[in-house]
This record gives structure tokens, C-alpha cells and sequence, in this order.
């Protein structure tokens, strides 16, 4: 592709409202804008199991192709609708072994926020809906490429210590050290057994908290796999994009995190957000402009 690619977000339900749709669409090229992003939500087309409705991107896209606007397809799967909670058991479980109830914030209005990838069953939920989406709109001449992960990152409130979490980790700490003594020597540790460990309790154990952080960066890259896969077996015609919202460069592995060495290396095109600021008030904020840009 030779043009450049230069547009906006525009949809992510519920706004901008259907009745400024067209105006906007007459609007774009007079800005010099090309592109658009729309943001579909599995919360926002499938609200009760198995039904879906995709009558606003249906629409979006019939403008898209009248008024010649590319689109990219964001796919935002950590808006889960609510069967996922009440009928999959998805409810992430925190660190202190409470629930972590669903709900909303900016960039999830619509709520759903966000269910446990870990459980098998949620997982295969959001890869129906992946297929039911690419399938829809994988031939649609204005569609330039998927975005398939919204901010693929890890934070310690977003880290589930289910069943489903729990085995993954044992199983990843088993394949990382081999036998429960080689990893007790490394942390110097007491474990009796891989089946006996847990995720930390808390934070107060550097040793295991980064042992678990580490684990949480396999585990988006590994849902990112999954979904890249399925988006690949429909549709080879489009690149497979996503983006961090924060880079590793500006990361707090503690706080908020993501591999973006093993990520990029599942797409054709791997990107940042690049926040800029008004003023510069500390190095750290004079050198993030070009930390994120190397």
C-alpha cells in the first residue's frame, strides 16, 4: 500500500449517534481524512448468547463504500456481554481470592469489562464472535486491515487467580524450571510441588509477584496468538495489526505491562499510542517522546 494512512477513530458505541453518521462521512475527505476506525464491541453485538446484531457497522460500512473512506476494524473483546459472567463462570478472580466484578470505564462505556481469556469457555465465546465478524466484513472493498486487541496489556487487578489461571501458571512455572527444586533454589523457596503452588497473595513477595508478572505477559501474548489465528484463517486477503497502549519502554512491569518484543512478532504491524505532553516537568517526561519513538 503505497497511500498513507490518515484518519480517525470514529465509532465505538454508543457514540457518535446514528443520526450524525452522514454528516460526519460528507465531512471526512473535506479534512483530509481517509480512514476510520470502528471499534465493534462483543458486548455491543451479542447481548444475549448466540443472537447477534451487527446493524450499526452494517451501516457504518455502506457509508464507508459511499463516500470512499477506508476502515479498520478494531475488534474489543474485553467488552464481554453479560452471559459470559452468568452462564461461562467468567468473572475474574482477584489476588485475595475475591471476585472482580464486570463494569466500565472510558474505554469500555458500554461495560463488560473485562471477563477472565484463561477460561476455555470464554475464550472460545470471543473467537465465535471474531469469526462471525471477520466473516461479515473480510470482502468489503473500503476494509483495509484488522486491529484485532485493544491495548493488549497486564495489570495487577486484571490478573485472574481462577482455576483456569492457576493451571496455566503451574504449568508455566513447571516448563520454565523442570522440577519444583530447580525453582526453589532459584527464589529460594520451600514448595513441596508444582500442584501446590498458587499465584501470590499479594504483593509483598518480590520473588513471586515478578515470577507471576512474567507469566501475565505470556498470557496476552498467547490470547493475541489465538485470535491473530482465527482472523488469519478467514481472511489471508488483510494485514493483522494491534497496538499497546503503553510500550515497554515506558512500562512498570509491576504496574502495567506487556511484551511487545513477542507481540510484534505475530503481526505484520505492531504500534504504541505516542502521548505528548503540553509541558515537560521531569527527564522522564522530557525522554518519553523518544523512548516510545526508538
Amino acid at each position: 500500500m503505497t497511500d498513507f494512512v490518515y484518519g480517525t477513530q470514529y465509532y465505538r458505541a454508543p457514540t457518535p449517534l446514528p443520526e450524525e453518521w452522514e454528516n460526519d462521512f460528507k465531512n471526512f475527505s473535506r479534512h483530509g481524512l481517509n480512514t476510520i476506525q470502528l471499534r465493534l464491541q462483543w458486548r455491543q453485538h451479542e447481548k444475549r448468547r448466540g443472537e447477534y446484531d451487527f446493524s450499526d457497522s452494517d451501516r457504518l460500512f455502506e457509508l464507508a463504500e459511499k463516500y470512499q473512506i477506508k476502515v479498520i476494524v478494531k475488534l474489543m473483546l474485553e467488552n464481554a456481554p453479560d452471559y459470559v459472567f452468568h452462564e461461562l463462570n467468567g468473572r475474574r478472580i482477584g489476588l485475595n481470592g475475591i471476585p472482580l466484578t464486570e463494569g466500565a470505564h472510558g474505554a469500555f462505556y458500554i461495560g463488560g469489562w473485562r471477563p477472565c481469556f484463561d477460561n476455555p469457555n470464554v475464550m472460545q465465546s470471543a473467537l465465535q464472535f471474531v469469526e462471525k465478524t471477520v466473516t461479515r466484513y473480510r470482502n468489503k472493498q473500503v476494509l483495509l486491515y484488522w486491529n484485532i486487541w485493544n491495548e493488549p496489556r497486564s495489570k495487577p487487578i486484571g490478573d485472574c487467580c481462577c482455576e483456569h489461571s492457576t493451571e496455566l501458571y503451574r504449568r508455566y512455572v513447571a516448563e520454565k524450571f523442570g522440577t519444583v527444586e530447580q525453582l526453589n533454589k532459584f527464589y529460594g523457596k520451600g514448595w513441596e510441588d508444582f500442584k501446590t503452588i498458587l499465584p501470590p497473595g499479594s504483593a509483598q513477595d518480590y520473588a513471586e509477584l515478578e515470577l507471576w508478572r512474567q507469566f501475565a505477559l505470556v498470557k496476552i501474548t498467547r490470547h493475541l496468538r489465538q485470535v491473530r489465528d482465527v482472523v488469519l484463517s478467514l481472511d489471508d486477503r488483510h494485514d493483522v495489526y494491534c497496538h499497546a497502549g503503553c510500550c515497554l519502554a515506558v512500562q512498570d512491569i509491576a504496574d502495567d505491562s506487556s511484551d511487545d518484543i513477542a507481540n510484534a512478532g505475530l503481526f505484520t504491524f505492531y504500534g504504541s499510542s505516542f502521548p505528548v505532553y503540553d509541558t515537560f516537568n521531569s527527564v522522564r517526561e522530557d525522554s518519553e517522546p523518544f523512548l516510545i519513538g526508538d
